[in-house]
């Protein structure tokens, strides 16, 4: 069974977290926000992997027909 996760929903009180995954109609204003936002966090993550020297090459050798090998 897959559904969506709509995090936006998420209400964090004291001891609990109550989820709600009725949908949620965004405004354009608030897509664009959001657009910004994963923007930043993916060019942030890049830095990241690229400043600690994460980008890993795959090693076909190993593969033994496998296409589906993790980098």
């Amino acid at each position: 069974m897959t559904f969506t996760l709509r995090t936006t929903n998420i209400i964090d009180p004291v001891r609990y977290a109550v989820y709600n995954n009725a949908p949620l109609e965004l405004t354009k204003e608030d897509q664009q926000k959001a657009d910004v936002a994963l923007l930043e966090l993916l060019d942030k993550q890049e830095k990241d992997a690229s400043t600690q020297g994460e980008a890993k090459q795959r090693d076909a050798s190993s593969d033994d027909g496998n296409a589906g090998t993790d980098l």
